[in-house]
């Protein structure tokens, strides 16, 4: 059974002071230059912005499955990238807050086995609450990756055979966990791309809240490291008054590697890129 920990970002903090970088972002810049060294000088938001875009983001439509270890980091690297990584509370960041009841909880959609987690730890949370509330799976508009003609392993590997999208990934999950009321929705993605985007997401649930009318705090559940830049990104795309997120981040459970390095870089690249243009 999946454990549960508390582990809110009640207000991730942010990543520059100004237009300089703040120390934490500093202390990740200097290690990514010894993996991925660059002419500039990383000393403002259009530099940093510019160089994780061009050495870090990944390609688009593709997905982080994908994304492999960069080459050259050492183990004493790796080991302070851990470190600052923690700092940017991307990963292994906890904090206590037992009494603070959302009026909503969304579990954002995502590839199978995550949202599945997801859902997992979002029960475990939810059973700890005197008062229930109201639970979204928020599923994006995408069509599921169950087998590659590589040594990749697949996105959406072990979904039921009856899953051919995320809705339907989604609509599984609410069935077999019946304990937990729960009510989809569904992410319209934008013309000519692959999938609904965490941008378009957090539209729609701003739709909705609306709709209903909601007020209070929303917890949103995530999976490190993805969890500081999902909240920033639905808070910049749903922007409702009388209405406050956090974020709740299913532990990392893999051990941290090369290609978690990986994974979070292309992360803090999309988490720099949503500071900026907020």
């Amino acid at each position: 059974m999946l454990s549960f920990v508390f582990c809110f970002l009640l207000q991730s903090q942010p990543l520059f002071s100004g237009n300089n970088p703040s120390y934490r972002l500093a202390q990740v810049l200097t290690l990514a230059l010894t993996i991925k060294p660059s002419n500039i000088t990383l000393d403002s938001k259009d530099s940093i912005n510019k160089y994780l875009q061009e050495n870090w983001l990944r390609k688009p439509e593709a997905e982080r499955n994908t994304l492999t270890a960069p080459a050259s980091l050492t183990l004493c690297t790796l080991n302070k990238f851990q470190k600052a990584f923690h700092a940017l509370e991307m990963i292994g960041f906890q904090k206590s807050s037992k009494n603070h009841i959302p009026s909503v909880i969304v579990i954002l959609g995502c590839n199978y086995p995550d949202m599945k987690e997801r859902v997992l730890f979002a029960k475990s949370y939810v059973n700890k609450l005197k008062k229930k509330p109201q639970v979204i799976l928020l599923t994006g508009d995408r069509t599921l990756e169950k087998t590659r003609n590589d040594n990749i392993p697949a996105l959406d590997k072990d979904t039921p055979k009856n899953c051919l999208t995320e809705e339907d990934a989604g609509t599984h999950l609410i069935n077999t966990n019946p304990d937990l009321s729960m009510i989809l929705l569904k992410s319209t993605k934008q013309s000519k791309t692959k999938r609904a985007t965490t941008a378009d997401n957090g539209k729609t649930l701003e739709k909705w809240l609306d709709t209903k009318k909601i007020k209070g705090h929303i917890i949103l559940i995530s999976t490190e490291p993805y969890g500081p830049y999902q909240l920033a990104t639905i808070q910049k795309n749903c922007r409702m008054e009388n209405i406050s997120f956090s974020v709740l981040s299913v532990p990392l459970k893999k051990k941290f590697n090369g290609k978690t390095v990986s994974v979070c870089m292309d992360t803090l690249a999309r988490m720099v890129y949503t500071e900026i243009n907020s």
